[in-house]
């Protein structure tokens, strides 16, 4: 058997380490196009992935108010498998509705040092320090705030506290914040807060870039029962909640008093933020969950197609591969953790259906979402696909369901240059911000191996600036529209790309409705390639 490159032999077997879901508000897509420049010269090393996506979760809340929300109906459902972070001040105790971490709050490094130097209650187990442009925070402080913070954490975990870094905005430290802080609290998004749209593209921007420096620090979201302006309502919380749990660890609950962080918050409300958090229905994964339904995937097949092959090759799949298989009906046979269940849809009216059997007991692990230019996508779908792709994984989410998104080149339609016109527009960062996953469906140009590289490198390149680890595939095809790939081809392919996607949908169509301009299905071709990483030779006994 020919030997493969390790980095490539390892897409049958490696476990994915997902990276912290970034997303963005809707986006237009029509009249969006432009003749977009060249992208730029993309490196063949793919960055680092982010630390897993079963990361923790993370609350924050005062004391002041932390029983009057925490003790509504359900809200305490809600959090106990969460890390709470409880403010409190040395006179107070925590509450004893959830196990809590208590926490000190610092508006001043010089105060934290002081209080720090003196003896603690046992109990006092994180502090947060919290660098802003008030009077709270000395000058010095505030024209400083890389340095100081890099002083607060050394001095918090000299005394074995873990720390909460409110975040920096970009504008005043490149990044947003510095090393080796616990948690990274974003308590600046709560202005955006009356606008679902707005918050979750401010989360969104925020993540992206605190990731970047900091890839997989926890994040929490601010919200506000009070901020300035008018009043919030606990059904626009519970929205904004629900727009970025996919984006964040959890989220930093404000019930403010006008004084001097906030001078011109109206009194508090916690009754509001009580009923939003009795309101918000977390998805079935959790806060900062949905991705880790992917899974190792290498391969992602239609049934139909993995029918085809030869039985020696699909009983490789079930003992070795990690495959996808895409079947709307029952889940395939195989061991354990050998085949995932994906459902395939091409409208949002199939993924709602989707998701309704799945609570039902469909049992998919995620839905691949094909975005295209046919009767079988809405065209106003087709035109607006991020917005197609936020509505699809808000709807995934809430069953526990990873999307995978598969826009189609034929999107840039009439275009002088499809590819060029996609990647000018930033279709696949803006996509990588809303979904679990992408395939990027380059099969159309499988028999030019350089074209073929350079078109999903600089796509992989605008996903992972959006969202460091996020998976991606890349489309292969036995019989495309654009004229049948040799075995040489396709091999060349997947070497152009190995080691920067996590592996590719392999396809196997037939001529019909949904591939009316396909050549004859040529399974053969599929059964060749997957001999070179390990499936049995035809007539075999299957072992391997």
């Amino acid at each position: 058997m020919k030997r493969w490159p390790r980095s490539l032999r390892s897409l049958l077997a490696a476990p994915l380490v997902l990276g912290a879901l970034v997303a963005a508000g809707p986006w237009a897509f029509a009249g969006s196009f432009a003749a977009g420049a060249s992208p730029s010269a993309v490196s063949r090393q793919a960055p680092a992935p982010s630390p897993a996506a079963s990361r923790p979760t993370a609350w924050i809340l005062a004391y002041a108010h932390f029983d009057q929300v925490v003790g509504a109906a359900g809200v305490a459902a809600k959090l106990k498998h969460a890390t709470v972070y409880e403010v409190v001040n040395l006179r107070q105790k925590p509450s004893t509705l959830l196990p809590v971490v208590a926490t000190l709050d610092f508006h001043s490094y010089a105060r934290m040092r002081a209080v720090l130097s003196g003896p603690l209650p046992g109990y006092i187990r994180a502090v947060i320090y919290d660098n802003e442009r008030y009077a709270n925070t000395p000058a010095d402080e505030q024209a400083h705030p890389a340095a100081y913070t890099r002083l607060a954490v050394a001095l918090a975990h000299a005394h074995h506290l873990k720390i909460i870094c409110d975040d920096i905005l970009p504008d005043r430290v490149p990044g947003g914040v510095v090393a080796d802080c616990d948690v990274v609290g974003l308590n600046t998004v709560q202005q955006s807060e009356r606008r679902v749209a707005v918050y979750r593209a401010k989360v969104s921007r925020l993540v992206a870039v605190i990731h970047a420096a900091r890839p997989g620090v926890p994040i929490t979201a601010g919200l506000s029962s009070n901020p300035v302006g008018p009043p919030v309502h606990a059904s626009v919380l519970a929205q904004d909640m629900d727009a970025v749990e996919g984006l964040v660890n959890g989220f930093w609950l404000n019930v403010p008093a006008p004084g001097v962080g906030c001078p011109r918050c109206g009194l508090p409300r916690p009754q509001v933020m009580a009923r939003a958090l009795s309101e918000w229905e977390p998805s079935a994964a959790g806060v900062a969950g949905p991705g880790a339904r992917l899974g190792a995937i290498a391969w992602i097949m239609a049934a139909s197609g993995l029918s085809k092959l030869d039985a020696a090759d699909q009983a490789w799949f079930e003992r070795r591969a990690r495959v996808a298989v895409l079947e709307p009906g029952s889940a395939p046979r195989g061991p354990e953790g050998a085949f995932r269940p994906w459902a395939d849809a091409t409208s949002l009216a199939a993924v709602k259906r989707i998701v309704g059997r799945s609570r039902a007991g469909g049992g998919f692990a995620a839905i691949l979402l094909d975005i295209e230019r046919w009767r079988f996508t809405p065209s106003g779908e087709a035109a607006h696909p991020v917005q197609t792709a936020l509505q699809a994984a808000s709807a995934a989410h809430r069953a526990g369901l990873g999307l995978v998104v598969a826009p189609a080149l034929d999107l840039a339609h009439g275009t002088r240059s499809p590819v060029q016109t996609l990647l000018g527009a930033d279709l696949y960062g803006r996509l990588a911000r809303v979904a679990d996953g992408v395939e990027v469906q380059a099969q159309g140009l499988e028999r030019d191996p350089s074209a073929y590289r350079s078109f999903v490198l600089a796509a992989v390149a605008q996903m992972r600036s959006a969202h460091p680890g996020i998976p991606v595939w890349a489309g292969l095809s036995t019989n495309p529209t654009s004229g049948v790939p040799t075995l040489a081809m396709l091999l060349a392919d997947i070497r152009a790309v190995d080691g920067v996607v996590q592996g590719f949908w392999l396809n196997v169509p037939a001529p019909g409705p949904f591939c009316p301009r396909c050549h004859a299905s040529d399974p053969a071709l599929a059964d060749a390639l997957l001999h070179v990483f390990g499936a049995p030779a035809p007539g075999s006994s299957g072992a391997g």
